[in-house]
């Protein structure tokens, strides 16, 4: 399966949104469970 260079461009900066995201949503939720505790 061959992907052009868009495609992979694409998919590389969705991977990367969705790292930043996940990174963004554990630190705001890691500091809820703080305030809880």
């Amino acid at each position: 399966m061959t992907f052009t260079h868009s495609q992979e461009a694409s998919t590389q900066r969705k991977q990367k949104v969705y790292r930043s995201w996940m990174i963004r949503e554990s630190y705001r939720v890691g500091k809820q469970v703080k305030t809880w505790l």
